[in-house]
């Protein structure tokens, strides 16, 4: 086990205050618990990934004691809500952060506005890349706005539909200016790529019900969905050509993908028009021998 835990600690926000007489804030008990501790890969423990939550809510949920540090009392309830917590807490995916993957753990303390963008592109590398490549990094800086969180939030994240983010330019650039223009652009292409792959989808789906081998069609859409996933990061950097090009190849695989499909299902179609055609010619032959028959009979009443 580390021994440089407790040095850890002294250096975090809790640390610092419990040096200075402040009896409030979390020790090593509030969160391990005194007898039962456990380690963090046992479900039962206070630290397992999926109730760390839980465990600083204990405090960060108390609204008499967040308000003796002017702290709101809903952080947990926003994270909760976000992304990040419908990912661990509600699909039980570990690999999604926790209260302690941005904040730390032993050595926690709130992350300052450069930290902000390091603690994100720990995870997200290729949006980091992206933006610091692109003009808002200057600007950001040059203003002192945290990154990330200007436009995405910290806590409550929520999810980012194509293109859905671009209302937030407007906090920084009116509606009539170049800026806006191209993040209509940018948000354009999005959409477009993520249409083309949503129907694609939806026809596959009909086929596979209808019992069509479209296997081959899942491998090129896998292919489209790869372009559309490295377009999303790059969004960052605000470069039309490179966002063009990505977006473009995911949907012309897509469109591709659905117009062969659609072909499939057509020449469904056309074949039980076919059969329906002879089955109606089929029963009119039958009503006409049925009618010739007795027509015969008709002229015999004798036999």
């Amino acid at each position: 086990l580390p021994t440089d835990q407790y040095e850890h600690y002294l250096t975090s926000a809790h640390g610092r205050r419990w040096t200075a007489g402040d009896t409030n804030v979390a020790v090593c008990t509030d969160c391990h618990t005194a007898h039962l501790v456990l380690p963090p890969y046992d479900p039962r423990s206070t630290v397992n990934p999926l109730n760390v939550p839980d465990t600083c809510a204990r405090c960060h949920g108390d609204d008499k004691l967040m308000a003796q540090y002017d702290l709101p009392a809903d952080t947990v309830t926003a994270y909760k809500r976000g992304v990040h917590g419908v990912e661990l807490l509600e699909r039980a995916n570990v690999k999604a952060p926790s209260c302690a993957t941005c904040h730390g753990a032993h050595g926690a303390a709130p992350p300052g506005f450069e930290e902000v963008s390091k603690v994100c592109g720990g995870c997200h590398l290729r949006a980091e890349e992206a933006f610091e490549a692109g003009p808002h990094k200057s600007a950001f800086d040059a203003q002192g706005i945290p990154e990330c969180a200007t436009c995405h939030g910290n806590h409550d994240i929520r999810p980012v539909e194509a293109g859905a983010l671009f209302g937030t330019c407007q906090r920084c650039h009116p509606p009539d200016s170049k800026a806006q223009a191209a993040a209509e652009k940018l948000k354009t292409m999005l959409l477009q790529a993520r249409q083309a792959l949503r129907s694609a989808e939806e026809a596959l789906s009909k086929a596979e019900a209808l019992g069509y081998d479209v296997e081959a069609y899942h491998a090129r859409l896998v292919e489209a969905r790869s372009y559309f996933l490295e377009a999303l990061p790059v969004q960052h950097a605000l470069d039309p050509a490179k966002l063009e090009e990505l977006t473009r190849k995911a949907r012309s695989i897509a469109e591709d993908v659905r117009a062969r499909v659609h072909g499939l299902l057509g020449g469904r179609s056309l074949r039980l028009v076919g059969l329906a055609v002879a089955w109606v010619y089929l029963a009119l032959m039958l009503l006409v021998a049925l009618l010739y028959r007795r027509e015969r009979r008709l002229e015999r009443p004798g036999r």
